[in-house]
Formats: C-alpha cells, sequence, structure tokens
C-alpha cells in the first residue's frame, strides 16, 4: 500500500502516473509471491493480439467519396473564378452607356438584374454541357484502354456518386458566388477597377477551397460541421459531411 501526505490535493495526471507505477510493482510482487515456474510466468506475459480487417468495398466506398467530391470541388472551383470576374465586368461594362438608358425606358432594374444573372447562368450552363457532351462522347474510347479498364469500376462509381445531393450544393454555390460578382460589379464605376471590385470574393473562393481539402478525410470535425452553415462556405463544407 501507499499513501499520499501533502498540503495540497494531487494533480489528476501525477496520480494516475503514480497509480501505474504501483500497479507494476504490485503486479511483480505477485509474480514473485506465487512462486510460479518459467512456463507459468510466459502464459502471464502473454499480450491480447488486436488485428483489423476491413472490408475492401468499404475502403473503395470512402476513397470513391473523397475523389468525387474533389472532382466537384475543383469543377466549382474553376467555374466561380472563371465566371466571377466575366459577371462583374458585363456589370460594370453597361453602366452609364446609352444602351442603359433604352433598356431602363423599357423595364425596370430589377427585371434587367435578373435577366443578367439568367444569361450568364444560362452561358456557365451551355459551357459545361460542351464539356459534358465531349465527355460521354470520348469515354467508350478512354475506358476500354488497358491502363483504365483495371479501374473501370471504381470510375462508374465515381461518376454516379457526381450525381448526387452534392451536385445541387455545387449549383446553388455557382448560383450564389455569381449573384455575389454581379452585385461587386454594379459598385464599380470603371470596367477596369473589376479585378480589385472582386478581389474578397476571389480570396473567398481560395481560402474556402483549400480549408475543404483539408477537412477532406476529416467530415466529423466541428470545424467542419460549424462551417457548412456559413454562408459562401457551405459550398465547399457541405459535400464533405454528406
Amino acid at each position: 500500500s501507499a499513501n499520499y501526505y501533502g498540503n495540497d490535493e494531487m494533480s489528476s495526471t501525477d496520480e494516475v502516473k503514480i497509480r501505474q507505477i504501483l500497479q507494476s510493482k504490485q503486479a511483480t510482487l505477485n509474480i514473485i509471491n506465487a512462486g510460479l515456474d518459467k512456463q507459468q510466468l510466459q502464459q502471464l506475459s502473454i499480450q491480447p493480439q488486436y488485428k483489423k480487417h476491413i472490408a475492401k468495398k468499404a475502403v473503395d466506398k470512402k476513397t470513391v467519396q473523397s475523389i468525387s467530391y474533389m472532382i466537384l470541388s475543383f469543377l466549382m472551383y474553376i467555374v466561380i473564378l472563371t465566371y466571377a470576374a466575366t459577371t462583374a465586368q458585363e456589370i460594370a461594362a453597361e453602366k452609364g452607356t446609352k444602351i442603359m438608358e433604352v433598356i431602363f425606358s423599357s423595364m425596370s432594374a430589377t427585371k434587367y438584374f435578373y435577366g443578367k444573372i439568367l444569361g450568364i447562368l444560362g452561358v456557365i450552363l451551355t459551357h459545361i454541357g460542351i464539356y459534358l457532351l465531349g465527355g460521354i462522347a470520348i469515354y467508350p474510347f478512354i475506358i476500354n484502354l488497358d491502363m483504365v479498364s483495371k479501374f473501370k469500376d471504381m470510375i462508374g462509381d465515381i461518376l454516379l456518386n457526381l450525381v448526387s445531393i452534392n451536385l445541387i450544393y455545387v449549383v446553388l454555390g455557382i448560383v450564389i458566388y455569381t449573384i455575389l460578382a454581379a452585385f461587386f460589379g454594379a459598385l464599380v464605376v470603371r470596367v477596369e477597377d473589376t479585378s480589385k471590385a472582386i478581389q474578397p470574393i476571389t480570396i473567398l473562393i481560395i481560402a474556402s477551397f483549400l480549408s475543404s481539402m483539408v477537412f477532406i478525410n476529416n467530415p466529423s470535425s466541428m470545424i467542419v460541421k460549424v462551417l457548412s452553415y456559413v454562408p459562401f462556405l457551405s459550398s465547399f463544407f457541405m459535400p464533405i459531411r454528406v
């Protein structure tokens, strides 16, 4: 037995260490007092064996989800960076021109703004659609290549996983950032100042994209849970949790 005498309480860390030392010493004394032979001592020294057996499908599923998220996130990152500048420039270029006077004489500014946003989103969808059609056209040829065919099942799972609820977050993210870029473009007086005006958007997009890549394998993190509800960040972080 051991007794502790002191003026203050011992810290929990020190107490745990002392208990571990005492347990080790007591175990040694128990073995000596029991008079055990070598064979019995060997039996007592046997440690439990722990082995992990993870199903291959479970590992593949996690890999597929990670790759699918990276593809969607990178797609959203490229599209937003490309068209945020285009949107702001389009809005800024038409400010103060004769054309705007004619347009506003026949419709309200609200309808014009909505029409401009829908037009830009239509351009984005058209460009993405062209790339999709091109990908669908060359897919049968690429999938049969020797270096690609062995990953055929995984590629199929990735393509199926792309068409999920995560795609909704990507679309909403593109729409939200496009509208935000249009607002920033409306604040610009000269077209030359457009790049400066959208710098906050660019920084926000890059920061969101890079930080989401850090937590891609840790969806249960509290940071991910909090940021997935923050506007403009949720489009990057919510798909990690899905």
